[in-house]
């Protein structure tokens, strides 16, 4: 998927599959598991998920939400109310470390448990998903804890969600049979949307692109210089801008901290 539009897709994947067991108390569920990087950035999209997404719609057409990051390991209640959001078929977000992969394991397996015979189905939405593949040769504990959590539970949907095709590439590499075009979504950005074919160089008076050239940045000027202040000038004149910084390895530098 490419950069746009990906919070919506994730988002109606939720709200499907919740529906599909919330007709009848007996209506088999399917619960759903995002997982996403870094624990501010998993919250960021649980609450931009559940803000954006659901808070206009009416309470009994909300699935049930929770982020697993939101209390400590160790607490009890909240060990139970991710299992019975399992139990409804709602959606828990979970953050890329391997304790908190297998916490969310661990409340799969408490919601089969109680419901035998009738086990909530799960799906997983890998967000940001090119971030979770470090290295075949030495694993890191968070893939272990992934490829445990793909093999025992077995979701009937596994999604990954990304802005390059590096996850579709490894796929590819580990699946002989190879993957289908239909199994690749991809989505269209809208017309205020800004990509790499917007980048340009800044210009001076004349026309001509604004570049740092060698030496034009050093310790003694504290890595400040008047085309630097150009790039500024330009984005403060504008209504809304985004301006990076990365001219200098020296993140620390006074001048890097705007």
């Amino acid at each position: 998927m490419t950069q746009n539009g990906k919070t919506l897709i994730k988002a109606v994947g939720i709200w499907v599959a919740w529906r599909l067991g919330a007709g009848h108390a007996n209506a088999p569920k399917i619960a759903t598991i995002v997982m996403s990087t870094g624990a501010n950035g998993t919250r960021s999209l649980f609450t931009k998920v559940l803000v954006r997404c659901f808070s206009t719609l009416p309470d009994n057409l909300r699935p049930p939400m929770a982020f697993a990051g939101s209390a400590p390991l160790s607490n009890a209640e909240h060990r139970t109310n991710l299992r019975e959001c399992i139990l409804q078929g709602g959606c828990i977000f979970v953050n890329d470390t391997a304790a908190r992969v297998q916490q969310a394991q661990a409340a799969i397996y408490e919601a089969r448990g109680w419901r035998q015979g009738k086990w909530p189905q799960v799906q997983v939405f890998m967000d940001e998903a090119d971030a979770f593949y470090r290295n075949a040769e030495a694993p890191i504990k968070l893939e272990i804890a992934i490829k445990e959590f793909i093999s025992s539970v077995k979701p009937i949907l596994r999604m990954s969600v990304s802005a390059t095709l590096i996850p579709v590439f490894l796929h590819l590499r580990d699946k002989r049979e190879g993957i289908d075009v239909d199994s690749i979504i991809y989505t269209k950005p809208g017309d205020d949307y800004n990509g790499v074919q917007d980048f340009k160089p800044l210009v001076d008076e004349t026309g001509a692109p604004v570049f740092l050239s060698q030496g034009d940045l050093t310790r003694s000027n504290g890595y400040s210089h008047a085309k630097l202040d150009a790039v500024y000038t330009d984005a403060f004149a504008a209504e809304r801008s985004l301006t990076l910084n990365i001219s200098n390895p020296a993140v620390s530098a006074a001048n890097n901290v705007i």
